[in-house]
């Protein structure tokens, strides 16, 4: 579940969510941990888990001659058909960010764990972590903290979203306020859909870094 609490970034306070990220630089070699990760996994003897790798797998390679907007559509749609569950209840923790691998072990995850399984799908598909954000939003009528995917196209923000099968700008996401994103390399404060200022690198936020040891 995510949760509102103090995040210190040297010297700032940014309001995050307790059960959203993970570490560091999405270079090449880090994508091949994460495709390693995703051969171990089809090489499981559980057979939930063997079948949803293999068709993660098909998917890619399906996906590879296709256009931007329709990768989109088809990442947006498998990886919101795997169930939500709360941290607290899958992890036993208030807050934890899962790796994909863990993701498709566990066979449940909650909005962070979807949004960075899009980040890492969308990355082996050749797309450029300068247009991916992996992004920190509060729900507008609630109050509540959720976590989305961002990816830049044709000079706008497209936004996947675990909540929602449509695509659409964040500018017209008029239920979302954005917080703060980052991709494999930075981290940014997000004052408006197309105001972003650079903090620094992404990290600094402890989540997304014990993700990315985990994933080593």
């Amino acid at each position: 579940m995510l949760q509102w609490r103090k995040f210190p970034i040297r010297g700032m306070i940014l309001l995050v969510a307790s059960a959203c990220w993970g570490m560091a630089t999405a270079a090449d070699h880090e994508i091949r941990w994460f495709q390693q990760s995703m051969q171990r996994l089809s090489l499981q003897d559980d057979v939930a888990t063997r079948r949803i790798t293999l068709d993660w797998y098909a998917l890619v390679q399906h996906l590879k001659s296709e256009s931007l907007p329709a990768q989109l559509d088809w990442v947006n749609s498998y990886i919101n058909k795997i169930p939500y569950r709360e941290d607290l209840v899958q992890w036993g923790e208030n807050d934890y960010w899962a790796t994909p691998e863990e993701l498709f072990r566990a066979g449940h995850g909650d909005c962070e764990d979807l949004a960075i399984a899009k980040y890492f799908t969308l990355r082996v598909l050749g797309v450029d972590d300068n247009h991916l954000r992996l992004l920190f939003v509060k729900q507008r009528e609630t109050s509540r903290p959720h976590m989305v995917l961002a990816v830049l196209r044709q000079s706008v923000w497209w936004v996947l979203d675990n909540t929602t099968a449509a695509i659409l700008p964040l500018e017209q996401r008029h239920d979302l306020e954005p917080v703060y994103g980052f991709n494999g390399d930075s981290l940014w404060i997000t004052r408006a859909a197309s105001r972003n200022d650079l903090v620094g690198p992404a990290l600094r936020i402890g989540h997304w870094a014990a993700l990315w040891s985990r994933l080593r």
